[in-house]
């Protein structure tokens, strides 16, 4: 069956998990990039490899939690929320390296 767009249903919500996965992936590559640059703005004593290493603890999780959701949405193409752990997951890594960040800067 068609939609008004004239996208079958099918199609339609093959197309949502591709775009869900894509602004996953973004958001998570956007959150780590900006742990890197910032720890590395914030501080000289950081080297980069030690940024690198902060920016990629938060993407990585995120990463992890985007490939849960794409494949949930793949198996059950009807709209769900996120899962808790794939949220906790991604909010986890933000809040690990929000601590390591304050205590570099604290010494």
């Amino acid at each position: 069956m068609n939609g008004p767009d004239g996208m079958s249903t099918e199609r339609r919500l093959g197309v949502q998990a591709e775009r869900t996965e894509l602004a996953w992936v973004r958001t998570t590559l956007a959150c780590g990039a900006l742990a890197a640059v910032s720890t590395r703005l914030l501080s000289d004593d950081i080297g980069l490899i030690v940024a690198l290493a902060l920016g990629a603890l938060v993407a990585v999780p995120g990463l992890v939690a985007s490939v849960w959701r794409v494949r949930r949405l793949r198996e059950r193409p009807e709209p769900a929320p996120p899962s808790l752990a794939g949220v906790a997951l991604l909010a986890g890594s933000v809040a690990v390296v929000d601590v390591v960040v304050l205590v570099e800067l604290a010494r």
